[in-house]
């Protein structure tokens, strides 16, 4: 059920409108589009802990994501340029 009043929201007893599965071709986008939203962006070693996946699954984009100018990416954590953070849809849509 959706709540479509905060007086709603705070009189439940769970505050989670809706659960679902994200399917695992999706996870890599959802993933992105979370920790690509901090300026402090996110360890490499994160990506596999939350999604599961390896980092290769996404390397490419990666990459031409970094060679495009939108992220630095080191050994140990991967960050959005400010151009990255300026365009910070177009490099999202690059995982999704």
């Amino acid at each position: 059920m959706r709540r479509k009043h905060p007086a709603d929201y705070l009189r439940s007893a769970d505050p989670v409108q809706e659960r679902h599965d994200v399917p695992r071709d999706e996870l890599p986008g959802e993933f992105m589009m979370n920790a690509l939203r901090l300026t402090a962006g996110f360890a490499t070693g994160l990506f596999e802990q939350r999604t599961g996946l390896p980092l290769d699954t996404v390397n490419a984009a990666l990459q031409q994501a970094a060679a495009d100018g939108l992220l630095n990416i080191t050994d140990h954590r991967i960050t959005p340029t400010l151009l990255g953070q300026r365009h910070l849809n177009a490099l999202i849509g690059r995982f999704i």
